[in-house]
């Protein structure tokens, strides 16, 4: 049955209305075949014995109004259902355009986000990788109109960054507490935080495919606290999450180092 057509334009009107037409003429005319007293009375008593004799014929021409009824209230029912999903496309149709829109809306408010933060504009490794690049990392069904930061880099990152801190806390309360360190302690202090910074970097690098060059302590470090910066802000960015990422002791340990004159010293000299 066509949604489109009119009622008097689909077939089944026409078969719920002729069929029982043709039924009750064919009972009438096997009615008049076998009755052999009938003939016309246009008296009261003619007129209600018709009702009498034809009443198996009457009965199926009103099987007609029943059935052409079911067959109105079915059509309403196919055009009320193509309604439906006309308006349901039309929904999706304009939430697709709206997730679309959205997403490129986003996209270039994190990019002028991204370009306006000290840290980016500062930060040459950081800016070997497009903002929008760290869009797609960070935001990856933002696509589908979802921008909840991903999780499991933002579970990473906080891990690490409560590791480090602590170890560079331990290390500057051992160095001061201990004026310098030898050069044999000062390597076995140093070391662990050595070890998980360069697996932070690499870790960052590898996510933002980002190739730079840490052959130091000063690189890598350095690295590590503008990775710290600019995730701190762009968690911010437009979603509220639970991140407690600080920086401040990584920066001392760094300044620390300089003071110490340890720069000279390459990755490898720490990590075999």
């Amino acid at each position: 049955m066509s949604a489109d057509k009119k009622l008097f334009q689909i077939r089944s009107f026409y078969i719920a209305l002729i069929i029982p037409v043709v039924l009750s003429i064919i009972a009438t005319i096997v009615i008049i075949m076998n009755e052999n007293n009938l003939r016309f009375n246009l008296t009261h008593y003619g007129f209600n014995n018709i009702f009498t004799i034809f009443r198996f014929p009457l009965a199926i021409l009103a099987i007609i109004f029943p059935a052409v009824a079911l067959v109105a209230a079915n059509h309403r029912s196919v055009q009320s259902s193509k309604q439906i999903n006309l308006a349901r496309g039309q929904i999706t149709k304009s939430n697709a355009q709206n997730i679309f829109q959205n997403y490129y809306t986003h996209i270039d408010m994190f990019e002028s986000y991204c370009k306006e933060l000290p840290c980016y504009k500062d930060s040459a490794m950081l800016r070997l990788a497009s903002p929008r690049l760290y869009h797609n990392k960070i935001y990856p069904r933002a696509k589908e109109g979802m921008y909840d930061f991903n999780r499991e880099h933002l579970v990473y990152f906080n891990r690490r960054n409560r590791e480090l801190i602590e170890k560079a806390r331990v290390f500057l309360k051992l160095e001061f507490a201990e004026s310098i360190l030898g050069e044999q302690k000062f390597d076995e202090e140093i070391k662990p935080y050595i070890e998980q910074s360069k697996e932070f970097t690499d870790y960052c690098d590898n996510l933002f495919s980002i190739n730079p060059s840490h052959h130091d302590i000063e690189d890598l470090i350095t690295a590590s606290i503008d990775y710290f910066t600019f995730i701190s802000h762009i968690v911010a960015f437009d979603v509220v999450i639970p991140v407690d990422i600080e920086i401040q002791p990584i920066r001392d340990l760094h300044d620390r180092l300089g003071v110490l004159g340890k720069w000279d010293f390459t990755i490898d000299h720490y990590i075999e």
